[in-house]
């Protein structure tokens, strides 16, 4: 429900979703939680927020911590990875995390 009515605040740039079971972003995110979002620009990004890429256009995407951002880019890492996602192109970035609600399994 809550989820929902951070969406409708503002149609077009809130949105919500949930997180895939890889474990790639434990202690702070796990399969049960929901990730409430807003849309962004790798530009409007910074160091340390947890944001939403593209992998595929229209396909995949991947939910990692900024570690670092240029103008033309943002380097993205896992915070439960053992390697970076590397540096990915500024415009392949849609959404940060603006709020987590954490449920039971």
């Amino acid at each position: 429900m809550i989820a929902r009515l951070w969406a409708a605040g503002d149609l077009g740039n809130r949105s919500f979703m949930t997180v895939a079971p890889t474990g790639s972003m434990l202690p702070v995110l796990d399969s049960n939680s929901i990730l409430l979002i807003e849309k962004v620009t790798g530009a409007e990004l910074r160091k340390n927020d947890i944001a939403v890429y593209e992998i595929t256009p229209g396909g995949m995407n991947i939910v990692h911590r900024a570690k670092e951002v240029s103008p033309d880019g943002v380097y993205f890492e896992g915070d439960n990875n053992g390697r970076s996602d590397g540096w990915i192109k500024a415009e392949k970035v849609h959404w940060r995390i603006a709020g987590i609600l954490y449920t039971a399994p």
